[in-house]
């Protein structure tokens, strides 16, 4: 069956930036031609780690933006803090917001990660076919010259 992050079969981005190709297409003729899948696989496997860091780093920016509000928050009731517990108490609280904030960036770091394998690996077995391909050809051309 076809990969389905958000594509048919080549790159599809719903804001526009690529347009379907479809799963077939008409030649001049007027045959009807479908699309092998196999060479579209690595292609949607890059825009499924597209779409999972863009989704990554929209969530980020919100949750970034509502932690820093908190810690905006807990900051101003620090300074109006009477006793020494409600520092601490207070202390604690930013502690944890700021880890929070930082685990935000260590997601995107992440999908950006997954993104960018994905895209070597891709790049790295189109190589291989290549490689492959050269090598089927030239032992071939080896054999026919015999």
């Amino acid at each position: 069956m076809w990969p389905r992050p958000r594509c048919s079969t080549a790159p599809v981005r719903a804001e526009g930036l690529f347009q379907s190709i479809g799963r077939a297409f008409t030649t001049p003729d007027g045959q009807t031609v479908n699309r092998p899948e196999a060479p579209y696989l690595p292609l949607a496997a890059v825009q499924k780690t597209t779409d999972n860091y863009l989704a990554v780093s929209a969530d980020a920016a919100a949750r970034r933006t509502a932690l820093k509000q908190q810690i905006a928050a807990t900051t101003t009731q620090l300074k109006a803090a009477a006793t020494d517990a409600e520092v601490q108490k207070l202390n604690s609280v930013l502690t944890g917001l700021s880890a929070a904030l930082n685990n935000t960036d260590y997601e995107l770091n992440q999908a950006s990660a997954s993104a960018l394998v994905q895209d070597i690996a891709n790049r790295n077995d189109r190589q291989h076919q290549l490689e492959a391909r050269k090598e089927q050809v030239q032992t071939e051309f080896t054999e026919a010259m015999r």
